[in-house]
């Protein structure tokens, strides 16, 4: 089972509050987004390797908007969550 560490990428679900957020915060800039949605996300931080793993992550969305963090965040596919990207 792969371990995150710094600099990964991820996908991140996410959730209605986010999506609340980042339309507080970027308005116009960003393209629309719904809770279930999932977004590139680089590992910045990850906290101790017990289960569950938190991470804190730096979220890239589609437009010109500012960075979207998330904190202590762990591995899931539900909203909230992060998951390893799906190979091809």
């Amino acid at each position: 089972m792969a371990k995150p560490s710094i600099g990964r990428v991820v996908r991140y679900v996410l959730t209605v509050q986010d999506v609340v957020e980042m339309n507080e915060w970027c308005g116009a800039y960003l393209n629309n987004y719904s809770e279930g949605d999932e977004v590139t996300a680089v590992v910045v931080r990850v906290f101790d390797q017990t289960a569950p793993v938190l991470c804190n992550i730096k979220c890239h969305l589609d437009g010109s908007v500012p960075d979207f963090w998330r904190t202590s965040r762990q591995e899931g596919t539900v909203p909230g969550t992060w998951k390893w990207p799906q190979r091809d």
